[in-house]
């Protein structure tokens, strides 16, 4: 998924999540998908320390109880998720995946709105605008734009802990 002439970025995941592509750009409201970036990112990033004490197991409990509360919660509140599972490339600026439907790849240059559930902890669908920067046979890649800053670190804390996650899953 490495676009033309271009060397691969450092920092990317390849994961498998619920996605779509909208190929009309919808208004996005990104101070809602910052504030679910966020949190997202800070129930992830919880779940990666380990305990070593009692209290340390007890607060686990009690965060465990919390995260059913809020993934059933989120459930509730959006119960279908944004289109079927796809395996997209996340990066520090963009999305790139494949479409193998001509009637469903955008043109480069074309805003569209790209909807994913990054994390099964909170299933809630992100949407956040882009711009198609190119479009090769079939793989689409994609570059974020009205991303407030934000909105952008908290999308690069999500892209540099999956990244490292994957570089740990490889040892």
């Amino acid at each position: 998924m490495t676009p033309v002439n271009e060397a691969p970025p450092a920092l990317w995941c390849d994961c498998e999540v619920p996605f779509s592509c909208i190929l009309q750009a919808e208004p996005v409201d990104t101070h809602a998908q910052m504030l679910l970036l966020q949190a997202i990112n800070q129930i992830e990033s919880a779940h990666e320390t380990e305990p070593v004490n009692a209290d340390s197991r007890r607060l686990e409990r009690l965060e465990a109880k919390l995260d059913l509360t809020l993934f059933l919660l989120a459930r509730t509140l959006e119960p279908s998720p944004p289109g079927p599972p796809h395996n997209v490339r996340l990066l520090p600026e963009g999305l790139i995946w494949q479409e193998s439907s001509p009637a469903s790849r955008p043109e480069p240059g074309a805003r569209v709105t790209l909807a994913l559930r990054p994390s099964t902890a909170l299933p809630l669908t992100l949407k956040l605008s882009a711009e198609v920067s190119e479009v090769r046979a079939t793989e689409i890649q994609t570059s974020f734009t009205h991303l407030d800053e934000d909105t952008l670190e908290a999308w690069h804390q999500l892209v540099f802990r999956r990244h490292r996650q994957a570089i740990r899953a490889r040892r």
